[in-house]
């Protein structure tokens, strides 16, 4: 019985091992919140504990839709997840730049450049990640386009 568990357990981790490694934006996304738990763990030790709950929200939320968009029931669910994603990318870079300009101390290069690669990985397979507000109100205003948004 002992055995049959491992093996499972073993199967399950190979599994994981190479679903994350088929798909470069779930494996890129999982790796930047690794590095955001790490930079908030960080803060939290320098006493930031209100911006550090902010950050780790947002930034663990990239990787968690990304990753719930790809068993998606539906198209239209599916963008949603990935739109999600989006928005938690542009509040994750906005606690980022808070925490940058509030605290000159803490260098977080690395991150804007982690995300970056995930945005990158976004475009090259036709994700965008950046979402223009007023060209996406444009569209739903507009009775011609407005079926695209639903």
């Amino acid at each position: 019985m002992c055995g049959c568990i491992v093996h499972l357990i073993w199967q399950y981790l190979q599994m994981r091992k190479s679903y994350q490694n088929d798909n470069p934006i779930v494996s890129k996304s999982l790796l930047f919140a690794v590095n955001i738990v790490k930079f908030t763990d960080l803060l939290k030790s320098n006493n930031i504990w209100n911006l550090s709950d902010q950050l780790l929200k947002s930034g663990t939320s990239i990787g968690a839709n990304i990753r719930e968009s790809q068993n998606a029931e539906s198209k239209s669910d599916f963008i949603h997840k990935l739109k999600i994603s989006a928005k938690e990318v542009e509040e994750t870079k906005y606690w980022l730049e808070l925490i940058e300009l509030a605290y000159e101390k803490f260098d977080i290069t690395d991150l804007y450049d982690k995300l970056d690669e995930i945005a990158k990985v976004a475009n090259e397979n036709n994700i965008w990640f950046h979402v223009d507000g007023a060209y996406g109100l444009a569209g739903i205003l507009s009775s011609e386009s407005r079926h695209l948004f639903a």
